[in-house]
């Protein structure tokens, strides 16, 4: 992850200082972070965070594993991510990761998992929620 963010952010650099083109800072930031940006974003990104922390949201290592997520490691990565609450980096893994395990639809974790206990979050990931036609 160390790498991958300094690459972007001397991309971001390059860009700022004149030596590359948006449309080649794009490109080239596309081919390595975990989403994509568009022009927008590029030059507005600073208005609301530091070039560290805008790069650290794109750079993140996703949990690969998240197919082997059992309840404890679930009820692990609820404690994680309350005690890192604030820190995007690292609870935007942690809720797409337990999203993609339980098949919850985007977003849905996010309304419940700072303000219930872990095991109420665990009880609401396991129970389903898939409306069949």
């Amino acid at each position: 992850m160390k790498n991958k963010m300094k690459l972007l952010i001397k991309l971001i650099e390059n860009y700022e200082n004149n030596l590359i083109t948006a449309d080649s800072t794009i490109y080239e930031f596309n081919k390595i972070a975990n989403s994509p940006i568009d022009k927008f974003i590029l030059e507005s990104y600073w208005k609301s965070e530091s070039i560290e922390e805008f790069v650290a949201s794109y750079s993140y290592e996703e949990i690969n594993d998240w197919k082997e997520i059992d309840d404890e490691r679930a009820m692990n990565l609820i404690n994680e991510y309350k005690e890192n609450f604030g820190e995007k980096l690292i609870t935007e893994r942690i809720i797409k990761a337990l999203e993609k395990r339980y098949s919850k639809t985007q977003g849905s974790l996010n309304e419940i998992i700072y303000e219930k206990t872990t095991t109420e979050v665990l009880s609401f990931l396991k129970k389903d929620t898939v409306i069949r036609l």
